[in-house]
């Protein structure tokens, strides 16, 4: 017999069969296959067994599951749901809560992100025996791209305890789940214009330091005067730029959204802090590297090192503006003077200069 896994789960057929030679068919319809089980429950789990052992023959033949042994193989069946997704459906968006992990049964998908002024752009594309929806859920973050259903497609669904549940009885698979989530993440970054003409093999080496960081809306990413430790880019959302004026008040400078970058300031100088406060005003997820990690990218890609610079100086320049003894001075003097100046913060009662010393330093 054939045909019980899509009635029993109400799919579409997950594979093509061809007859051989002249056949004969005893043939029920849906309605009547269910009227027959209902008829002759204990034939429901016999068929039920029978779809578990095809579904773990067709699993075996797939290269993420190939080497499992068969306990963990039939285990893994027994957990996996099946999901079916019209064409043009949207599976998740990027920045949705991440729930689940996917096997591509039979179909298309679209792997879509957003670009340079939140326009989608595709960067990849999932098809039969592929999988996705793993990076969010290795890292506990939200969906970093969004699917979408380019055919008519069904696949298998692991909830996220169920994945967890999954890599402890297949060790090895969360090593190559991690390799993995590299990869994808590096076709994730390549759309970031920073990164998109570096070599790639400059571009694994960077994916491999990032770090994720997720914030909800309304967050403080840091505070204008702390101490400089991350370099920042926005995979998804958005945080302002906020400073304050000579008067105390609050001033929001720009945003930055997915895409752009932050914090390379205070990074180039040893002793700099945070010219400004960052703070998430939606839902946020961003790439990190430390300190060392950013010496690191620079060193990848020593031409990256002049352009964050000379975007660091215009973004100096535009924080200068808004003190009141520069404000007013032209763009090319106040680049010029960003150029020559360091942020610095101290502590209430620390002494900044002593009666008698030589004046070596002017201070604003």
């Amino acid at each position: 017999s054939f045909g019980e896994i899509a009635l029993l789960e109400n799919v579409p057929r997950t594979a093509t069969l061809l007859t051989k030679e002249p056949c004969k068919f005893v043939v029920l319809n849906h309605a009547h296959f269910h009227q027959f089980l209902e008829i002759v429950p204990e034939k429901k789990e016999e068929l039920q067994v029978m779809a578990a052992q095809r579904l773990t023959s067709r699993l075996a033949l797939l290269p993420l599951f190939s080497d499992l042994d068969e306990n963990p193989l039939q285990l893994l069946v027994s957990l996996l749901k099946f999901h079916h997704s019209k064409e043009g459906e949207i599976i998740f968006e990027e920045g949705d809560e991440a729930d689940m992990f996917y096997l591509v049964l039979k179909g298309c998908v679209e792997v879509l992100a957003k670009g340079p002024g939140g326009q989608s752009i595709q960067i990849a594309k999932r098809s039969e025996g592929d999988y996705f929806g793993e990076v969010a859920l290795l890292e506990s973050v939200p969906r970093t791209a969004t699917l979408k259903a380019a055919a008519d497609s069904v696949f298998l669904t692991l909830s996220r305890s169920q994945f967890n549940s999954f890599l402890q009885i297949a060790e090895t698979k969360r090593d190559l789940l991690h390799r993995i989530r590299t990869e994808r993440l590096l076709s994730r970054v390549q759309v970031i214009p920073l990164f998109a003409d570096m070599e790639t093999a400059h571009l694994e080496t960077l994916t491999q330091l990032f770090k994720f960081q997720q914030l909800p809306a309304g967050q403080i990413v840091f505070n204008e005067g702390d101490t400089s430790h991350d370099f920042y880019i926005v995979l998804d959302g958005e945080v302002e730029v906020v400073t304050k004026n000579g008067a105390g008040k609050q001033t929001v400078l720009c945003t930055r959204s997915a895409g752009e970058h932050f914090g390379e300031i205070s990074l180039f100088e040893s002793e700099s802090v945070r010219t400004a406060t960052l703070r998430t005003t939606q839902p946020s997820v961003f790439l990190t590297l430390n300190r060392q990690q950013f010496q690191q990218f620079l060193e990848l890609a020593p031409l990256k090192k002049e352009v964050l610079q000379t975007i660091a100086m215009a973004r100096m320049a535009s924080r200068l503006a808004t003190i009141p003894m520069f404000a007013g001075m032209e763009e090319r003097l106040l680049e010029q003077l960003a150029n020559l100046c360091v942020f610095e913060s101290e502590q209430a009662n620390t002494q900044l200069c002593k009666a008698g010393d030589n004046g070596d330093r002017f201070f604003y």
